[in-house]
């Protein structure tokens, strides 16, 4: 039984029951033309739904989304297919408000054309406070972990000073050296840790501008060219001279990052290379090494914080790079079968926007 014939057709009880379900239901003609618009529309549209009837759906969508998103929804709903997600939508005042949006073709009319179902769910305050309470837990993250940082730093400084005048005071043995290397190395490698871990929760917002992938890929590798000469490890970059937008400081460090990351498993003569792909709405940028892999049940984690398969490792260069991806929109992943090397590929939309608000979908088919 549908929601008509439990209503038993009447038309007061139906419009009850629409304007219980707290979304706004507006039925339009296959151009777009408003047939019906339930009651909430006033409370979220602030269109009075009377007013609504015999304009056109656009005048609910934002000037941006009217060439291409707008004729794009009612090409899809022509041809039966249904479309959801979040869109940005306009009320009456001018004012913009993220919504959340089911469009979907309906029955027939006496011409046999399909009518189309817009419902719109107002989902700005709940955007709004999932914001909010993100950016509070961040907020408070980065309290403490510079509250750590700070409590860790200054006892460091005094444990290494101290250490160096004990030292110096006393005559030295074979031990002794040990003892004070290895003490010194801890301090190092705890000072390089508390900076590692500020940098990753108080990493600068992204400037984002054209850049040239290409040559962001040269600089983070002359970062390291020394040491490829030295280890006689081929470096081959065919990473193509496409822009992207990106902030190029934030990328070079990502970069700089995986390129560390191959060298240290890279054994003498072997190859690190650069590369990259494009499909419709994203640009793959992929390193690859011919190390001796990574296992399979360590692949799921090694972008995880404090994960680390080397001896000694932080875990917290690769949670930095998946943040900076983050950043951009985009994404990191790792793809290894061991014994013959790994691949990282970072993921970089090429518009922040999705299709089918940047293209004409009827022009494509």
């Amino acid at each position: 039984m549908d929601l008509v014939q439990a209503c038993g057709n009447d038309p007061m009880l139906l419009e009850d029951v629409l304007s219980a379900i707290q979304q706004v239901v507006i039925l339009t003609a296959p151009d777009g033309r408003i047939q019906y618009a339930c009651h909430i529309a006033e409370t979220t549209l602030e269109h009075p739904p009377d007013e609504l009837v015999d304009q056109n759906i656009s005048v609910i969508f934002t000037d941006e989304d009217l060439t291409y998103m707008l004729p794009n929804l009612l090409h899809l709903s022509r041809n039966d297919t249904p479309f959801e997600g979040e869109v940005m939508l306009k009320r009456r005042s001018g004012d913009h408000f993220m919504a959340y949006l089911v469009v979907r073709p309906f029955g027939r009319n006496g011409n046999g054309q399909n009518r189309v179902i817009f419902c719109i769910q107002d989902i700005e305050k709940h955007k709004n406070l999932q914001k909010a309470i993100n950016d509070t837990h961040f907020e408070d993250l980065v309290k403490i972990a510079n509250g750590i940082a700070h409590e860790i730093r200054n006892p460091l400084v005094g444990i290494g000073g101290f250490t160096n005048r004990l030292y110096r005071s006393c005559q030295a043995t074979m031990a002794h050296e040990q003892y004070y290397d290895y003490i010194m190395n801890n301090l190092k490698r705890i000072e390089n840790l508390v900076r590692k871990v500020n940098y990753l929760v108080s990493l600068p917002e992204p400037n984002f501008r054209s850049e040239r992938l290409d040559i962001i890929v040269d600089e983070a590798m002359h970062l390291y060219k020394d040491e490829f000469e030295k280890r006689q490890i081929v470096w081959e970059n065919s990473v193509d001279e496409r822009r992207l937008l990106v902030d190029r400081d934030l990328v070079v460090r990502a970069v700089a990052i995986l390129l560390e990351n191959a060298l240290d498993v890279a054994s003498t003569g072997g190859r690190i290379s650069a590369a990259d792909q494009v499909d419709d709405n994203f640009c793959d940028l992929m390193l690859s090494d011919t190390g001796p892999g990574i296992s399979p049940q360590d692949l799921p984690y090694v972008f995880h914080p404090f994960f680390s398969t080397k001896a000694g490792g932080a875990g917290i260069d690769l949670a930095v790079v998946k943040r900076i991806m983050e950043c951009h929109v985009g994404s990191a992943e790792v793809d290894s079968t061991p014994g013959q090397g790994a691949t990282f590929k970072l993921r970089f939309p090429l518009e922040r926007r999705r299709r089918i608000r940047i293209a004409s979908l009827a022009e494509a088919s």
